[in-house]
């Protein structure tokens, strides 16, 4: 709905830019591997569904991004992935950015009770990767350009 009111207002070939994480991808996530990594031990394993992690639930495929933009009228005029490296000074900063990058959403499938401990037990996890730099980590982002298409009414 919003890519629709975007390709509503914009101008003949006006332009929109759009940034995800790919899908495809995830499963190479630094962020990912440390996190499934600490959720598949004790006690959390038994309260926790990896499938409802919000790291396996967010993000669009190539394919499905080129779709969504197509269907709401746009021509994609170029799809690129790029790896992206993060330092952090300490495994406390990556839980931080971990926590506003997912919306809140990071430990969402973790019960409340043992956030803090899961907390504690990433970080310890996360000290094994640093550097004489801090903690650094790939991770990949999709960006598309698009381009509305000219005299388009595009289908509610």
């Amino acid at each position: 709905a919003a890519l629709r009111e975007i390709s509503r207002v914009l101008k003949p070939e006006g332009k929109i830019g759009i940034t995800t994480g790919p899908k495809e991808l995830n499963s190479i996530s630094g962020v990912k591997a440390i996190t499934e990594a600490v959720l598949k031990r004790e006690p959390y394993k038994q309260f926790v569904r990896l499938e409802n992690s919000p790291q396996n639930q967010h993000g669009l495929t190539a394919t499905e991004l080129i779709q969504m933009l197509a269907k709401a009228g746009f021509e994609v005029t170029d799809v690129h992935v790029r790896a992206i490296k993060r330092t952090y000074a300490t495994a406390e900063d990556f839980i931080r950015r971990s926590e506003s990058s997912a919306f809140g959403n990071y430990l969402g499938n973790v019960p409340t009770v043992l956030h803090e401990r899961v907390k504690v037990d990433i970080e310890a996890e996360l000290e094994k990767y640093r550097t004489k730099d801090g903690i650094e980590f790939y991770h990949h982002m999709a960006f598309a350009v698009a381009q509305k298409m000219r005299n388009l009414t595009v289908a509610h």
